[in-house]
């Protein structure tokens, strides 16, 4: 929650900032591409924020866009991996998610952006807990409509968030018992984007 309200904050102080500057618009109307990086992790080594992305509630670390006329196809990827203990009590995670859509953009105060849309979405993840033979799969495919908003430092440079509603259909393995299930978690905007147009 602390996560949300520094977004917030964030978003609302660039506001004042963009009426501050001239009225000229710097929105990257011109450019078919937009290569954005997750923040996140980085921002939380100094602000004390829990970042981390689960199978509920994925992180997408490269988001790539493209614009076809009036048409914005998108992507994300996500990888995450630990590490805990050492020698045969040593646990491992891994996590990797993967998204593909299509959005509609609103621009709107010269510098400011509004996004929705709809997201098809895969997660994997993998969990095998040291010292012991437990060890726990899931497969997760599903969706969400996505609702983002993104903020133009200049024609090239931009922040965003996002946030979506997750619904997943889940396939759970675990020691050889396998069972299906179902997950909706909504995703509030934690994350922080860099994104570069070009």
């Amino acid at each position: 929650m602390r996560y949300f309200i520094f977004i917030f904050l964030l978003f609302l102080n660039l506001n004042t900032f963009s009426q501050t500057v001239s009225e000229e618009s710097h929105i990257a109307a011109d450019f078919p591409r937009q290569v954005g990086f997750d923040v996140t992790n980085l921002l939380s080594q100094f602000l004390n924020f829990s970042s981390s992305s689960s199978f509920n509630n994925p992180a997408y670390f490269i988001s790539l866009k493209k614009r076809k006329n009036d048409k914005i196809n998108r992507m994300g990827l996500g990888l995450a991996f630990e590490i805990e203990g050492q020698g045969a009590g040593t646990s491992s995670d891994v996590l990797v998610n993967f998204r593909a859509g299509r959005e509609k953009q609103i621009n709107f105060m010269n510098r400011w952006r509004f996004s929705y849309g709809f997201d098809f979405k895969t997660n994997f993840s993998y969990r095998n807990i040291g010292n012991t033979d437990v060890s726990r799969t899931q497969l997760g495919l599903g969706g969400a409509p996505i609702f983002g908003l993104e903020f133009f430092i200049n024609p090239r440079l931009s922040l965003s968030t996002e946030a979506a509603y997750n619904v997943f259909f889940v396939v759970n393995n675990q020691d050889g018992e396998t069972d299906l299930g179902g997950i909706g978690t909504m995703s509030l905007p934690r994350s922080l984007v860099v994104n570069f147009s070009f």
